[in-house]
């Protein structure tokens, strides 16, 4: 129930307000009552009502002045007013002080009860908001914490008695038999739409099915990574289990992808780990043979239990055609990370007959470089970008010493075009990106803020800025949404002397609790301690 506190000196109006509406009845508890404004606020501090009706002139303390108390004190709290005719001028105040509505004397119980039902309605469909928007938002953060020890896992970056404790704590069940990883990636068919990265509505609306279908599933766990690939672990109680979990999951993922026309879909399997300690090995596995999806041009799955990196068969097809084709498929979606391994695999496709010939290694050069100029300039860079992004032909005449010069050249080549299709991508969505920010820093105390609302407010869909958001900024909607908050926060615990709750509050907290133990988690210490550290 929803705790009222009535303060009026005129005995008579407070004794009928009191005793003529049947509170419990209507929903409600009336929690108190006083004659003035000083009498009141001490007793309101301690009950915490969640409405307060006050007459306006009072003696001691006038209702004006209890309001603005009340809300320092309890910014959630809705006043009702009780006015005279004759003081009608002090609405403008009331107003900037945040009451919540007004009622001329004399007052009727109904009128009365058809205000306080409409200011408990309201309450209930703000706490609802409230609810919601913080359940995403733990939600949200949960998830960026599971994708951090995902990668560590995947690194064999942490000892297994901290992976386990770490997965208790995140609701990441990691005991099992038999473990898999699987990776998956969606691209256009024209590859040359993607070179700057278009986040293709298709893309996001199979992902987005793709992850319903996991939540519902046992021993699937889902992770985002960068470069719009998505990894899977899978865990089975039972060795013979896994193969069944791989079948159902690529028979999904096939299904889903393949509804989508214009898309092209590439999934690498690693083999079945025994142990936890080994998932990094079945991750490296999948990597490998899914490093072969840009020298493809249809959609396809790699086993690693039944393929190698030396395994492709490419004998028979013309080199002009090939190179230009893989080059363009890398650049659309391949990731510095994976350059390396690209660059192996592409120079081995060649033949190692041919690489010894000066000449040929020349006509790679050429290639390589005018193809990427070609590329440049199809996704809207002039003539003149392109050639200064590349550099001269003449550095690339330089490389023909031998193999490892021309690799070098290539390799350094490759890495400005993906340095360029970087800085394109951020010009592309700088705009919308810049938007959302500014829009965040704007309205970063409104505790119903979310991913819904900025997507809103620079036109397009949630799951499209979601994941624009977070491939061009390195982080969630969540995570920079909190950092903008809390580096609020400490700037006002460094420089006035307010509640705790208070801060919190202003940064768009209501929950004190769920506001220090952020701030802890983040920080590494509650805003006490961030305090009494920055104290003179």
């Amino acid at each position: 129930m929803l705790k009222v506190f009535l303060v009026e000196d005129e005995i008579v109006m407070r004794e009928g307000i009191k005793n003529h509406v049947e509170w419990e009845k209507e929903g409600f508890e009336f929690a108190g009552e006083a004659s003035d404004g000083e009498l009141a606020f001490p007793m309101i501090q301690n009950v915490k009502p969640d409405i307060l009706i006050t007459d306006i002139k009072m003696p001691f303390m006038d209702g004006l002045e209890l309001s603005r108390l009340v809300k320092k004190e309890q910014p959630d709290i809705k006043i009702v007013i009780l006015s005279g005719f004759d003081e009608f001028q002090f609405a403008k105040q009331a107003i900037e002080i945040g009451v919540t509505d007004y009622i001329l004397k004399p007052v009727t119980s109904s009128q009365l009860l058809e205000k306080l039902h409409r200011i408990a309605d309201g309450i209930e469909e703000e706490r609802s908001r409230e609810k919601t928007a913080l359940f995403i938002e733990q939600e949200e953060s949960l998830q960026s914490d599971q994708r951090r020890l995902f990668r560590k896992l995947v690194e064999g970056r942490a000892s297994m008695s901290d992976i386990l404790e770490q997965g208790q704590k995140l609701h990441m069940d990691l005991i099992a038999e038999s473990y898999e990883i699987v990776l998956f990636q969606m691209r256009p068919k024209h590859v040359e739409q993607n070179l700057i990265g278009t986040y293709s509505e298709q893309m996001v609306k199979a992902y987005e099915e793709i992850g319903e279908y996991v939540d519902g599933q046992d021993g699937i766990q889902m992770y985002e990574q960068l470069g719009e690939v998505l990894a899977f672990l899978l865990l089975s109680k039972s060795r013979d289990q896994i193969s069944y979990l791989q079948d159902s999951l690529l028979d999904q993922i096939k299904k889903i992808s393949e509804k989508y026309e214009d898309m092209l879909y590439f999934i690498g399997v690693g083999n079945p780990k025994h142990h936890i300690r080994e998932i990094w090995y079945s991750y490296e596995q999948a990597s490998s043979v899914f490093s072969h999806r840009f020298m493809e041009s249809q959609s396809r799955v790699y086993f690693y239990s039944t393929e190698r990196e030396d395994d492709i068969d490419i004998g028979g097809m013309d080199v002009g055609k090939l190179d230009r084709k893989v080059l363009k498929n890398f650049l659309s979606t391949g990731e510095k990370n994976e350059l390396d391994s690209f660059l192996n695999e592409y120079f081995q496709s060649l033949g190692e007959a041919n690489l010894k010939s000066t000449f040929f290694r020349q006509y790679i050069v050429t290639d390589v470089y005018f193809t990427v100029v070609a590329l440049l300039e199809e996704v809207h860079a002039t003539k003149e970008q392109a050639m200064a992004i590349c550099g001269s032909m003449k550095d690339g005449a330089k490389s023909l010493g031998n193999l490892e010069e021309t690799k070098t050249y290539v390799r350094e080549l490759l890495l400005k075009v993906m340095d360029a299709r970087a800085q394109m991508a951020k010009q592309k969505y700088g705009s919308m990106i810049q938007d959302a920010k500014e829009y965040i820093h704007a309205n970063y105390n409104d505790e119903g803020m979310s991913l819904n609302q900025v997507a809103a407010y620079v036109n397009v869909s949630p799951n499209h800025f979601s994941t624009v958001f977070r491939q061009e900024t390195g982080e969630n909607f969540i995570e920079y949404l909190t950092s903008v908050r809390l580096e609020h926060a400490k700037e006002m615990l460094r420089t006035t002397s307010r509640k705790t709750s208070e801060i919190g509050y202003e940064v768009g907290y209501k929950d004190p609790h769920y506001f220090s133990s952020l701030f802890k988690k983040v920080e590494g210490m509650t805003p006490k301690e961030y305090r009494g550290g920055n104290v003179g």
